[in-house]
């Protein structure tokens, strides 16, 4: 017996799969959402009409899932905000997960892809360096931008050498959180620091701490369905390094996340019990992460 599997009418085209990934929403309906978000916050706390938005009243994160490859679908369309400079200034932290999709008997991402993901970031690092406000208002830092990629692609960057001499030789002080399966994840970080004997050469210092899983809490260990914890594990981690975390909290709540997600059908609602499920995973990274703290510099 064969069965054959056909799309359902309208699966591709503009109304389908050919209309994901596209500038969707755009820099303006995000713009549009801070200034409903501002407005809601002034009316709720207070009578005060003067209230003014700098841009930095409130922690604003923007952080999407982007088609990153040679050919990525939407050609790119999605990552437009990014490069939109009024939404960039107003926004206190920026994250990006890029999606590449490595060799299925090989695992190893293509030349091609790899190029096409280098040079979404390298887009993305000079759309933020370029703003008038590369620097958050409340503590004169400078914006954060954290890149989550699985480790596929995140190996594939690491052997791409114009990309690396690219960051060493500019003031990029983008963070990695790089997603590994049961493996956990691991953060890099660099930090560029100017020479006291030069007022130009900089010394770019890399830091990569390492971070286990979290239990699955199934019958068997295994995840029930791991699709959407890569996303998730993403965009926790971004909020929680733009909220003030530290790189290794953030990781320990983000693996908790990830794993949390695997243990369920669909993405769970975030009721008091599930909360509490994240709580207990995030306390079993850290007792766990006391074996793998290991800095390599």
């Amino acid at each position: 017996m064969t069965a054959t599997a056909e799309a359902v009418p309208g699966s591709f085209g503009e109304e389908g799969a050919d209309g994901l990934w596209r500038d969707r929403p755009s820099a303006r309906d995000v713009l549009d959402a801070i200034d409903e978000g501002y407005n809601y916050d002034n009316n709720d706390n207070d009578n005060n009409d003067n209230d003014e938005d700098d841009g930095n009243n409130n922690n604003v994160i923007l952080h999407a899932i982007l088609e990153a490859g040679d050919t990525s679908a939407g050609g790119g369309l999605d990552a437009l905000p990014f490069f939109d400079s009024i939404l960039i200034d107003r926004v206190s932290s920026l994250g990006i997960e890029p999606i590449v999709f490595p060799n299925e008997v090989t695992g190893i991402v293509s030349h091609e892809d790899t190029i096409g993901v280098s040079s979404l970031i390298r887009r993305v690092e000079s759309s933020l360096l370029s703003s008038s406000s590369c620097k958050t208002k409340q503590h004169d830092e400078k914006k954060l931008l954290i890149v989550s990629p699985d480790r596929p692609c995140y190996d594939a960057l690491s052997s791409h050498g114009d990309y690396s001499t690219w960051r060493n030789n500019t003031n990029s002080q983008t963070e990695f959180t790089v997603r590994d399966g049961a493996n956990g994840s691991f953060v890099v970080t660099d930090h560029s620091t100017l020479d006291s004997s030069s007022s130009t050469t900089t010394t770019t210092t890399t830091a990569t701490l390492l971070l286990p899983s979290a239990t699955i809490r199934t019958p068997d260990g295994a995840p029930v369905n791991p699709t959407g914890a890569g996303n998730a594990y993403a965009g926790a981690y971004v909020a929680c390094r733009a909220s003030g975390s530290s790189a290794e909290e953030a990781a320990m709540l983000a693996n908790a996340v990830g794993a949390v997600v695997c243990e369920c059908e669909n993405l769970p609602e975030w009721t008091w019990g599930v909360l509490e499920r994240v709580a207990a995973a995030a306390c079993e990274v850290r007792e766990r992460s006391s074996a793998f703290r290991d800095y390599i510099r």
